[in-house]
């Protein structure tokens, strides 16, 4: 077995809640268990879990940056079970981009990472630990974000996928979370 294995959070898209929810869970427990972790994926609405995972791990890994990001994963967790529809997205003034947007969500991230750094405008690779954040571009190809490493990328089908580009944090978040026709796409 790996010494330091991956984890990889892709519980549901952000609609299903309860599996984030559920997966939050599995991460504070993750946390609590002290246990080795290399790798941290999110997909979809698992790059909510991986971030908080990422955060909270940070803090652990270097106090004095990150400290306050140690209750990352309650914070999250917090929110979004009680978050309603307007706390995540609105609508969209131009519904040809979809019918809504997460900026209520962006708004919220942003205030979580001020909160914990006084900074929201982080890079992937500036989090002390290894976080790489899965999306689709706009030709539904498989798109990875985080500190670039030539050892993640592969030849998928017709398509050579990766290997990961560092982005802001938020920005490769929301993208992860952003769906085809209902949520308007997010340049990353």
């Amino acid at each position: 077995m790996v010494a330091t294995p991956s984890i990889i959070f892709q519980p549901s898209k952000l609609g299903d809640l309860p599996f984030i929810l559920n997966d939050l869970d599995r991460a504070s427990s993750l946390l609590s268990g002290d246990k080795p972790v290399g790798r941290i994926y999110g997909v979809s609405g698992g790059a909510l879990t991986a971030t908080a995972f990422a955060l909270a791990l940070a803090s652990k890994n270097n106090p004095g940056k990150w400290g306050r990001a140690a209750s990352a994963v309650t914070d999250f967790r917090n929110f979004l079970s009680s978050a309603h529809g307007w706390d995540i997205r609105s609508l969209n003034p131009n519904p040809l981009y979809g019918r809504s947007n997460l900026n209520p969500l962006r708004r919220w991230l942003v205030k979580r990472l001020k909160s914990y750094t006084a900074r929201s405008d982080w890079r992937i690779s500036e989090i002390d630990v290894p976080l790489y954040i899965c999306t689709m571009n706009r030709d539904a190809i498989f798109t990875l974000f985080g500190s670039p490493d030539d050892s993640l990328q592969c030849d998928y089908q017709f398509v050579h996928l990766g290997p990961p580009q560092d982005a802001f944090l938020i920005d490769a978040v929301i993208a992860a979370l952003s769906t085809l026709l209902s949520t308007s796409p997010s340049q990353v």
